[in-house]
């Protein structure tokens, strides 16, 4: 051949291998684009139809709106800058509005809010009590209605009262939805737990790469080696251009596939024979068949394919408990800013107190003794109360940390919730005053009282239009109820004035009448007819316009102030002691109040006539009359009260079921079984290293032509063909010997791994169903103590205010520190229960979180948790899937196994045996009748020949189960016949290796 036509073939060659080289020169950007479609190929491949499937929206790439965002090009990142930032994070928009929206409905519920909010009660606040305050509790306590409310009745009645501008907070306000999609967002764990997830399925991609027609890794190429040699004065140089290209693949039945192309151009410039070209080239095909240890060269893609699976279920899990856990502290901070909405009225209502203590104090009605306590008790209810908006700080900014946003951005929560969650809390509580004393009342019908029954029934209207303004009941009756309970205030005020104008009379025909007495007594009959006239205008009122009612109300007002007149005649009188001219003076006073009672009198007839109301003077027939109104009133409250339930709803899940359903569901408990099957599978591994070594090996090489110089005219004439066995003893396997050992040890402890987690999940849901009833009941204590206590704090402030019953100012401060106890107890008790209730779902795996990592069935307390006692169809095969290559039999025995009934002693007739069908059950019910008939003949042929003489006491079913009753071990048997024992138990044992 010319040598030009060799060098132009020898150049052509070497530009086909640059070409080639070339082609695998890929950008970064490519790698990274091919590596996640990969993948999330195969996560998605892994978790398709499976309640652990990824969402639709998973990347590592955070969002623009995330904190993470990358600064730059992702496949070539940049250090972040080192300057200091504060306020550098925009939170994105969020589902909940912000302060001070606009919008015609937020207007609307505000608007609507402050006309249905009830007006402070008392005197209104001094400035002081405000102005104490730190602007930034001030800030936290004004986000509730009602101390606005009692801030305007300040300013109301202090016109140099004035709330500044950042006496509230405008930051943005999040519900739950909104922390948890800040969280996910911004959540540095939730990142981390996807890229585990991602690496777990680029392990995959690379042992699934191996079984795939690829170029090696090394090997492709060429060369340059340019050569000057001089030996006995002659100079020679040269130039070889050695190329190689290689490929290999692992093949399904575990063996390896090596092929590799050869090339060297060997150029002599200046040799004996002048210039020189010598090309050749060589095909290597060479295969290699492991024969006794086949399935060790699958171990790497097995484990790699079970871990994605595992990863995923540890994903789905993680995302139930990402949403469990801002939840809990969600609802955990929602309970704080209740504690400062209780710490507030408990302060507003100590400041009133200590005023009245003061103001007793100074006009010599109480002694210094009761003020001194009132005032300590006020200090500590405003240290407490600012102490509160301190952790309320805290824990918002713990909150934040968890979120992954800065601590200094500010945000707020929105407390719509915490309002509905308060008012079904008031609701209950009311609810339960209104039976306290609806039982009074009928205790009182028993030995009736006319001004007993009318008092308590008063007061029983009152505790029950309290209750039906907590909801929107529109009932007609309830209308109704406030003209009635006015009418009971009437007559409770008319049978009082019959009972003080008793006593006149009683005295006036006394042996010896008193004439001080008398006038006194006709003076308090007088103003009994007074409070009388009051409650008749009252009732008035709700049937006149105010015009005809303007003449009763300024007769009212005329003799009202002639009944002072007369009192401070009397008192005038006995000013500078009594004497016998003063005496003389008695009667005419008496006379005088005579005369305004029958005024006054006559003015109650009037009105009477004006409500065309009935009275009976003749008291028995008055009795039966409020008997009748009280029996109709007990009657209308018993339907009222019974009609919503206003407890916690109670969990209807069987404690043996919800334990199975936990077995059978939870994602954890799945990947510790399959666990315990890799360990199992690895016992059999490690039995394989101990066997020979016996591999195939077959080898082929095909040249080129001698001294053609082409390097593709490959000929059989120049090749060579090898086939070969190779086997190794087992004379030493003393390493391999150990490795045995600790796999059946570590088989052993995850065993007792599996074991451990079962019992931990039953403890679990057993600790969570007691908690839950505990919830329930301890909810009820509290709202029946939040009750009491407020009818102790009603009372005791009368009587102390009126200094009545010997009530002391430490009776009040004890009423008052119990109400609020009380009221924080049942917050607490309420909350506690939300959080139980959703760890619950969670650990019996029916928890599932949307595309958005919200459970949408949190605030339906409806939802009740569904028993599952089977398999569901995704969780076959039971000991997890194996890959689709040649596997030895022992192994694909693995996915033939067939779970059969948990073994747990229902009794005939509950939930478990009534063929009630689930959302899992169901759709296996017909494959498992049809499995049994084969799962127990392969059961009966499985058994070993030991089982047949078991002691009589062995439970039948234990007999029937090879798994559980293994015999000991002999010298001919091996260890690694047993396998584990879930909680569905295998009917089809694995023989021994």
């Amino acid at each position: 051949m010319p040598v030009t036509a060799v060098t132009f073939s020898s150049i052509r060659w070497i530009l086909l291998v640059c070409l080639l080289g070339c082609t695998g020169c890929h950008s970064r950007a490519w790698y990274y684009n091919r590596a996640n479609r990969d993948a999330h190929c195969l996560i998605n491949e892994k978790t398709a139809a499976k309640p652990w499937s990824v969402p639709v929206n998973y990347s590592l790439t955070p969002s623009p709106e995330s904190r993470l965002a990358p600064l730059d090009c992702l496949v070539s990142p940049r250090l972040p800058c080192p300057t200091p930032s504060l306020y550098a994070y925009r939170l994105p928009e969020l589902r909940a509005k912000l302060l001070g929206d606009t919008s015609e409905q937020a207007g609307e519920e505000v608007e609507s809010d402050e006309q249905d909010a009830a007006e402070p009660k008392g005197v209104p606040l001094p400035p002081d009590a405000w102005q104490t305050l730190p602007t930034q509790c001030l800030q936290r306590m004004l986000e509730f209605d009602s101390v606005r409310q009692e801030a305007e009745y300040t300013r109301q009645n202090f016109e140099q009262f004035q709330l500044a501008e950042n006496d509230t907070d405008d930051a943005p306000k999040m519900t739950l939805e909104d922390v948890i999609d800040l969280a996910l967002l911004n959540s540095r764990e939730y990142q981390t737990q996807k890229e585990i997830l991602f690496l777990v399925s680029l392990n995959l991609s690379e042992e699934r790469f191996a079984y795939a027609n690829k170029f090696s890794n090394f090997g492709n190429g060429s060369a340059l080696d340019f050569t000057h040699n001089r030996s006995g004065g002659i100079t020679q140089n040269g130039l070889a251009i050695p190329t190689a290209v290689r490929g290999d693949k692992l093949l399904v039945t575990g063996g390896d596939l090596l092929a590799s192309f050869a090339n060297n151009v060997l150029l002599t410039f200046n040799g004996p024979s002048g210039f020189a070209a010598d090309v050749n080239s060589s095909v290597l095909i060479n295969f290699a068949q492991p024969l006794l240890q086949r399935d060790i060269r699958f171990e790497g893609l097995t484990q790699a394919e079970r871990d994605l699976v595992y990863a995923a279920r540890d994903f789905a899990r993680f995302r139930k408990q990402f949403f469990t856990d801002f939840a809990s502290s969600y609802y955990r901070l929602i309970l704080s800013f209740r504690q400062i909405e209780i710490a507030s009225q408990n302060y507003f209502s100590l400041v009133r107190a200590f005023n009245q203590a003061e103001a007793e104090f100074r006009g010599e009605f109480g002694p210094r003794v009761q003020v001194d306590q009132v005032e300590q008790s006020l200090l500590n209810g405003r240290g407490s109360l600012i102490g509160t908006c301190n952790d309320v700080e805290q824990a918002l900014d713990r909150l934040k940390l968890s979120m992954g946003i800065p601590t200094e951005t500010r945000v707020n929560l929105d407390l719509t919730e915490l309002n509905e969650l308060t008012r079904l809390d008031q609701l209950s509580v009311s609810s339960d005053s209104t039976n306290r004393v609806l039982r009074r009342l009928k205790n009182s019908m028993l030995r009736p009282d006319r001004g007993v029954l009318v008092s308590t029934a008063a007061v029983l209207i009152e505790r029950l239009l309290e209750t039906a303004s907590l909801t929107s009941d529109s009932n007609q009756q309830l209308s109704e109820l406030d003209s009635l309970r006015v009418n009971f205030l009437v007559d409770e005020a008319r049978i009082a004035s019959q009972e003080v104008l008793a006593d006149l009379r009683e005295e006036v025909e006394s042996e010896t009448p008193s004439v001080p007495i008398i006038f006194q007594r006709s003076i308090a009959h007088a103003r009994y007819l007074l409070e009388l006239i009051t409650r008749q205008l009252e009732l008035a009122a709700l049937t006149h316009e105010p015009s005809e009612l303007e003449e009763f109300a300024q007769q009212q007002f005329e003799l009202a102030q002639a009944v002072e007149e007369l009192t401070v005649k009397f008192q005038a009188m006995f000013a500078s002691g009594t004497d016998e001219l003063q005496l003389a003076n008695l009667p005419a006073l008496v006379n005088e109040s005579n005369t305004l009672r029958e005024k006054l009198q006559k003015l109650v007839n009037t009105i009477d006539e004006a409500n065309q109301t009935q009275v009976f003077e003749d008291p028995k027939r008055d009795l039966q009359r409020i008997l009748s109104a009280v029996e109709s009133l007990t009657n209308v409250v018993e339907t009222t009260i019974n009609t919503p339930d206003f407890g916690l709803k109670p969990i209807e899940i069987d404690l043996d079921d919800a334990m199975v359903t936990a077995l059978v569901l939870r994602f954890d408990l799945m990947t510790q079984r399959e666990s315990a099957v890799d360990d199992w599978r690895r016992i059999k591994l490690a039995a394989d290293e101990l066997k020979s070594v016996l591999d195939l090996n077959a080898r082929q090489v095909i040249r080129t032509k001698s001294g053609s110089n082409q390097p593709f005219n490959f000929t059989l004439d120049d090749s060579a063909t090898q086939l070969g066995v190779t086997f190794d003893a087992p004379l030493n396997r003393f390493t391999q010997r150990n490795d045995f050992r600790g796999s059946l040890i570590n088989y052993q402890r995850a065993l007792r791994n599996l074991m451990q987690l079962e019992d931990n999940i039953k403890f679990s849901v057993r600790n969570d169903l007691r908690n839950l009833a505990l919830d329930r009941e301890q909810y009820l204590i509290a709202v029946a103590s939040a009750a009491l206590a407020y009818e102790r704090v009603v009372s005791t402030s009368l009587e102390f205010r009126l200094g009545t019953g010997g009530v002391s100012a430490r009776d009040f401060l004890e009423a008052q520190t119990a109400y609020i106890g009380a009221l924080s107890n049942v917050a607490s008790r309420h909350i506690n229960y939300i959080l139980d209730r959703t760890q619950l779902f969670l650990d019996l795996e029916l928890l599932t979180v949307g595309e958005d990592g919200f459970w949408q069935d949190l605030r339906n307390e409806d939802i009740q948790p569904t028993s599952v006692y089977g398999l569901p169809s995704w969780a076959f095969p039971v000991y997890g899937e194996l890959p689709g290559v040649m596997y030895s039999h022992e192994m694909r025995r693995l996915m033939s196994i067939q779970p059969v009934c948990p073994s747990v002693p229902w009794e005939p007739g509950s939930s478990a045996s009534s063929g009630e069908s689930t959302p899992y059950s169901a759709e296996q019910s017909e494959s498992n009748e049809v499995q049994a008939d084969d799962v127990d003949a392969q059961s009966d042929r499985a058994r070993p020949a030991e089982s047949e003489g078991l002691p009589e006491e062995v439970p039948p079913r234990l007999q029937d189960n090879p798994l559980l009753l293994s015999p000991p071990l002999t010298d001919n048997q091996s260890p690694t016949s047993t396998f584990p024992q879930p909680l569905i138990q295998s009917a089809l044992p694995l023989a021994p290796f």
